[in-house]
């Protein structure tokens, strides 16, 4: 899915730009929901935010891959006790907006079955730019 345009979702909450102090809680956070997907240096590969309850991150989003003209958000992810209260709506706002100002387009995926994510992300302006066949292969023993 791509944007040319967003929808900007104003912040409920205080959104804070993640450093490598945050890097365990980043991967527990992504290993709670998507096991495996995430690992400490991903933060390494662009701008990435969260979301605090209580000191523990709750919420975040970020950028990955990078290539002339695109960005993609990547690790949307909100711990499942804090689902329903626009927490990615707000972070993937914030990074594509920031994206689009500097003439870059964003653009990310979800699993065609994620419909609660496409439905988000279609509110906020993404299109569907085409399907693409993906596995997660793992080596055995």
């Amino acid at each position: 899915m791509i944007a040319t345009t967003i929808q900007t979702i104003p912040a409920t909450v205080k959104i804070e730009r993640l450093t490598e102090a945050d890097d365990e809680q980043m991967v527990a956070l992504m290993d709670l929901v998507f096991p495996g997907y995430y690992q400490p240096a991903t933060r390494l590969m662009g701008d990435y935010f969260g979301i605090r309850h209580n000191g523990q991150l709750v919420a975040m989003t970020g950028e990955r891959m990078q290539m002339e003209g695109f960005t993609e958000i990547s690790a949307v992810v909100t711990h499942p006790d804090f689902t329903g209260r626009k927490y990615a709506q707000q972070l993937v706002s914030l990074v594509a907006a920031q994206n689009l100002e500097a003439g870059i387009i964003p653009f990310l995926h979800t699993a065609e079955t994620n419909e609660r994510a496409i439905k988000i992300y279609e509110l906020l302006g993404f299109i569907p730019r085409r399907v693409i066949a993906v596995w997660k292969i793992i080596r055995m023993s």
